[in-house]
């Protein structure tokens, strides 16, 4: 991932996390099978992941932000982000 990408991700903290995801898939694709699947989105290509500790509630409040957007963005260096290295081993 370069400076320019990373410019490009202008405000993911500040988007709804949908529109956040759709943005950052403009570039590449994220990762299915990552786990933690709504709140955490692995985008391997770019080294890059968005997370967030809660999921909104159906029942949820439209006022209510609680889980609406990413709390927490992730640059990983160079293979961080493969498909081996985020999975849990026991």
């Amino acid at each position: 991932m370069t400076r320019a990408d990373v410019r490009k991700l202008i405000g993911p903290h500040e988007l709804n996390a949908a529109s956040a995801v759709a943005h950052v898939e403009k570039m590449a694709p994220f990762d299915p099978d990552a786990p933690e699947p709504g709140y955490t989105y692995v985008f391997p290509t770019l080294q890059l992941s968005l997370w967030r500790s809660v999921i909104p509630d159906a029942s949820q409040d439209a006022d209510d932000p609680t889980g609406r957007t990413f709390e927490a963005v992730g640059v990983g260096p160079d293979g961080y982000f493969t498909t081996t290295s985020w999975v849990a081993t026991v």
